[in-house]
């Protein structure tokens, strides 16, 4: 019972696209042997795709006919819980275990959603309700996440982390190529509240696959000194984030990017549609170009950090997704050439994102002792995120101001400045493999 069935990974396999796998070394890899790391990564894979049909979403649009401003406000709420409860989700992780904090997530983030459509059934679905599901299912996922994280480093070898947040990261891609389409299939043969289902079933599936895993965990022992509040764990967290130059440097370069990031998650459409005149399909175009480009990003992680070094790699394709980022506002003219320049961008920009992500998770999973994994993960995505509201409003605030063009112009300086962030750090000298044992931390300091 400790390997999978033998057919499982290569039948997941042969239902995805035809894509070079060769470069990740899926057909070869000693993951591949890895029957723990293989159940945690079909279930991730069935639980992405699921993700990526925001049926939510769906129901507000095409069921409950919401307004722009009442989306708005879903959106906002639901997206909240990492920003209140990231630090306290981290301080969780590091206390429990976290295979079985996992499994309650998954199967709680199921009964949620069940509810969508046995209401929707009853003629009873209003929007308050779509919004407390959503609330609580993202804050569900805040544990989850930060469980995830700090999983892989148990299950996997550390120095297979580069290789293994590859993998992971190509499921990620191919659910967002392919899970829009899925979705709107989905939403026209069901109706959108019984897509939710779907959704609520991938997550039945994650709970399964981490059931069925074999790993065993042990919960971290500490000193009694250090056993004295929530909030001294949440500050060894982020001391551990901002006392490590490297991971300090990833966090402030995170955040920088995700506040200009803002303007362009205001923007976009709006720049598309009503500057460049490409319509609503060119948006979707350009959507299905930017997961083409992470789906290449993260096949190419490995061999890119490979060739020029896991620290080089990293300064040099978030400095590759910078530079691409100017061909948005540098489109013009036909309606047909401004998006195919920015096909251009997405792809090979999101290229560049794919595999800084692959980079970023490999590092911080490296560089952190395991009984501090939750606290970091949960700290560093509470430092990039807590600026990305921020860059939103600005974005809208500037673009009223200076206009659409111009506030882009401003973000493209902005990403290009955030990568002095990494210049300065001592990242470029990052082992090739990213994985230096000897400087990794094996007990409490």
């Amino acid at each position: 019972m400790d390997s999978p069935p033998p057919a499982t990974l290569p039948l997941l396999l042969s239902v995805l696209p035809r894509i070079p796998w060769e470069p990740v070394g899926i057909r070869s890899s000693p993951l591949r042997r890895n029957p723990d790391f293989v159940r945690l990564w079909i279930g991730q894979t069935i639980s992405a795709f699921g993700t990526r049909l925001d049926a939510l979403g769906y129901t507000a649009i095409l069921t409950l006919h919401v307004t722009p401003l009442q989306l708005g406000v879903m959106n906002g709420v639901v997206s909240a819980p990492v920003l209140v409860f990231g630090f306290f989700a981290g301080v969780v992780v590091d206390r429990l275990r976290r295979r079985p904090l996992m499994i309650a997530a998954d199967l709680g983030r199921a009964a949620l959603l069940f509810s969508i459509p046995l209401v929707f059934l009853a003629h009873a679905l209003t929007l308050a309700q779509l919004i407390i599901v959503g609330t609580a299912a993202g804050l569900l996922t805040v544990f989850f996440d930060a469980a995830y994280g700090a999983l892989i480093p148990v299950v996997v070898p550390r120095e297979r982390l580069l290789e293994a947040n590859s993998k992971i990261g190509l499921s990620a891609s191919l659910a967002e190529v392919t899970g829009p389409g899925v979705a709107g299939v989905l939403v026209q043969v069901f109706t959108a509240p019984l897509a939710v289902l779907i959704d609520a079933l991938t997550f039945v599936a994650s709970a399964i696959s981490l059931g069925s895993m074999r790993t065993i965990e042990r919960v971290m022992e500490r000193p009694p000194a250090r056993a004295r509040g929530t909030m001294r764990e949440i500050g060894e967290g982020l001391r551990a984030v901002l006392g490590d130059r490297v991971l300090r440097a990833l966090a402030l370069y995170g955040a920088t990017d995700a506040f200009f990031g803002g303007f362009f998650g205001t923007l976009y459409g709006l720049y598309l549609i009503r500057v460049l005149g490409v319509g609503a399909g060119g948006v979707g175009l350009s959507v299905a170009a930017g997961g083409a480009g992470d789906l290449l990003g993260t096949v190419l992680a490995p061999t890119i950090a490979r060739r020029l070094g896991l620290g080089r790699a990293t300064v040099a394709v978030a400095a590759t997704a910078a530079a691409f980022s100017a061909l948005y506002p540098l489109a013009g003219g036909p309606a047909v050439l401004a998006l195919g320049v920015v096909l251009i961008a997405q792809f090979c920009g999101d290229i560049g994102h794919a595999a800084f992500g692959v980079y970023e998770r490999s590092l911080r999973q490296a560089r952190t002792a395991d009984h501090l994994l939750g606290r970091v993960h949960a700290s560093t995505a509470v430092i990039v995120q807590s600026l990305y509201p921020a860059g939103l409003l600005a974005g809208g605030l500037l673009a009223e101001t200076i206009g659409i063009r111009s506030t882009l112009w401003l973000a493209v300086g902005g990403f290009t400045l955030s990568i002095g962030w990494l210049v300065a750090s001592p990242l470029r000298h990052a082992d090739t493999a990213g994985i230096n044992h000897d400087a990794l931390p094996t007990s409490p300091p």
